[in-house]
């Protein structure tokens, strides 16, 4: 935080923690800097105040803000749940991805002809060269597939999908604490 305060002495560091940011015992200072937040993550389990005590406790702990920088896919009542959660605890949040073909996302991409090929291609064996370039679909084939999949990943192209922002609560009324 020293080196960028060298350049920047306005905007907000979010600082993360070991452990894809839930560890956050190796912070015992705080004080250093006045315009610092920490985020933390969460990938799975419970969606409750109980299963968050800890990044809960950390902000009390420092009097600093607690931003929620990813949370993975889940049920969509496991994401609104969690969502009420952290409204109720006064914590942000982002839920990702924005836009990804198919799945839980805010819109989602379709899937242009020939993309399997693509994909095949993708995971095929890297062992030697000639594998490589036996697996490769033909140039024209990608290159449609490409310009395709470019196409449908613009906004007017793309589904939104109701259920996943309905989740996030972004309509309901925020708890005032």
């Amino acid at each position: 935080v020293a080196e960028i305060r060298k350049a920047d002495t306005n905007h907000i560091v979010i600082l993360g923690a070991p452990q894809w940011n839930s560890n956050f015992d190796p912070f015992t200072d705080w004080t250093f800097d006045k315009k610092i937040m920490y985020s933390c993550h969460r990938y799975g389990g419970d969606a409750t105040a109980e299963a968050i005590t800890h990044f809960i406790d950390f902000r009390d702990k420092t009097g600093l803000p607690m931003y929620m920088g990813e949370i993975g896919h889940n049920t969509l009542e496991r994401m609104e749940s969690l969502c009420k959660v952290m409204e109720d605890n006064n914590i942000g949040y982002t839920f990702w991805p924005y836009k990804k073909m198919e799945g839980s996302c805010f819109v989602s991409i379709g899937t242009p002809e020939n993309w399997d090929q693509i994909v095949a291609f993708s995971e095929a064996p890297r062992d030697t060269y000639a594998a490589i370039r036996e697996a490769r679909p033909h140039q024209e084939l990608s290159r449609l597939a490409m310009t395709r999949f470019l196409e449908l990943c613009l906004f007017e192209n793309c589904n939104s999908q109701e259920d996943y922002t309905g989740a996030l609560r972004l309509d309901k009324e925020r708890t005032d604490n």
